[in-house]
């Protein structure tokens, strides 16, 4: 896993060297949004949806900035 995490062009290569009907068949919004395609042994053709919702490794401006947030609590909470 220490490829993570694939680009584009690596994960179209990865999933054509599975079978030639497998397919990448969609990215959106760099990469937001993902439609992938491929053929399992026993014929059936399994399509899935993949929308982004985290990162394994966030960008280095977003993780500043929670670790700056987190590290300096709320100093009154309100009721």
């Amino acid at each position: 896993m220490d490829d993570l995490p694939l680009s584009k062009k690596k994960l179209k290569e990865q999933l054509k060297l599975l079978d030639p009907r497998n397919q990448l068949a969609l990215i959106e919004d760099d990469g937001e949004f993902l439609r992938v395609q491929f053929v399992r042994k026993n014929g059936e053709v399994v399509i899935g949806m993949y929308k982004r919702w985290g990162w394994a490794l966030p960008p280095k401006k977003v993780g500043d900035r929670l670790r700056k947030l987190l590290a300096d609590p709320p100093k009154r909470i309100f009721r």
